[in-house]
């Protein structure tokens, strides 16, 4: 059984993880649209201004997606920082806060993935927890590794 707060420090991995997906994702629609204006300006130059517009729109709208996502995962994540008290079970994770009790079962769908500070359980490709790796004694970092792993 660990207790914890979570802090800044322990959603940076999921926050850079999901940047990195973001861009990964969106990068290449403001990279085409300038492009597209650099071969259109010396042809035909409105066109190509209307690309370059379309493509610095483009950018700027990536750019406050980018910078938002860690203000959406610090209050996507806000009740973790209220102090949890987790406890690693054999066929599942207990989660106890302020606002109740939640078990998640492993065989119920869910993922455990390892990052570099935390361990991040998804389901469905979206995820729902993420579990500092500093919390956890060495059982039951033992128990997320399989989990991992499985």
């Amino acid at each position: 059984m660990a207790e914890f707060r979570a802090t800044a420090d322990d959603l940076r991995d999921i926050i850079r993880r999901q940047q990195v997906a973001l861009l990964k994702r969106q990068a290449s629609y403001p990279a085409g649209a300038l492009v597209a204006s650099a071969v259109l300006l010396p042809l035909y130059a409105p066109a190509g201004f209307i690309a370059l517009g379309i493509g610095l729109a483009w950018s700027l709208s990536l750019y406050w997606q980018f910078r938002g996502l860690s203000r959406a995962y610090t209050w996507r994540y806000a009740w973790l920082m209220e102090g949890v008290v987790v406890d690693v079970l054999e066929d599942g994770l207990r989660l106890s806060s302020q606002r109740g009790t939640s078990l998640y079962r492993w065989d119920g769908g869910a993922v455990v993935r390892s990052l570099g500070a935390s361990f991040v359980l998804e389901d469905e490709g979206e995820d729902f927890i993420v579990l500092p790796k500093r919390c956890l004694n060495s059982q039951e970092l033992m128990t997320m590794q399989n989990r991992v792993r499985a």
